[in-house]
């Protein structure tokens, strides 16, 4: 036996007494009651089975891995008649391709976070300049209120010099217009 069919039986066993234990807790479950009698398990088991769950589809993906790395170096002695040496250059192949498949995986998946990262970031960019725009429009219509009020006490300010003035015609007559001087030069 070789070691790979070591690591995989060894794999195996793990994985077919976990869900030994897996059906002798559900037929437990079963033998002492209904659904109605279960008491509800807290959270930390969930995620225990959950872990282990994950243990066991890591293992099975690791499994039918090793079950084709052995299918593959077995066809290809049996092909080549090749000596351990040639086999061992193939084994180390064959590893490398899947550690670079593995980290193109990886690669993938860390574009695919950093294209969201940048959109998060541009989302809050824009976000940032909509309330800058906000605030500069709020700012407006403060100071446009200000300048209304002003011009309204402007128009007020007006009317009464405009009464003013026509009761100092009433009394003094109307207002005789000066001649200005220009700094234009004198007509010849």
């Amino acid at each position: 036996m070789t070691n790979l069919d070591l690591n995989a039986n060894q794999l195996e066993s793990k994985i077919i007494q976990q869900e030994q234990e897996i059906q002798f807790l559900l037929k437990e479950v079963q033998r002492r009651g209904s659904v109605d009698k279960i008491v509800p398990l807290p959270i930390y088991y969930e995620q225990a089975f959950q872990k282990l769950r994950k243990k066991i589809d890591t293992a099975n993906e690791e499994i039918k891995s090793l079950k084709a790395e052995k299918e593959a170096m077995l066809a290809f002695i049996e092909q080549h008649h090749n000596s351990p040496e040639q086999l061992g250059i193939y084994r180390q192949l064959v590893v490398k391709l899947q550690a670079l498949t593995k980290e193109n995986e990886e690669l993938g998946q860390m574009l695919g976070l950093g294209r969201i990262q940048q959109l998060m970031t541009d989302v809050a960019i824009r976000k940032k300049e909509a309330q800058m725009l906000q605030d500069g429009i709020e700012n407006y219509r403060k100071q446009n209120s200000i300048l209304d009020t002003q011009c309204v006490e402007l128009i007020k300010v007006v009317d009464l010099l405009r009464r003013k003035l026509e009761k100092y015609e009433e009394k003094f007559g109307p207002i005789a217009e000066k001649e200005t001087k220009t700094d234009s030069p004198p007509e010849a």
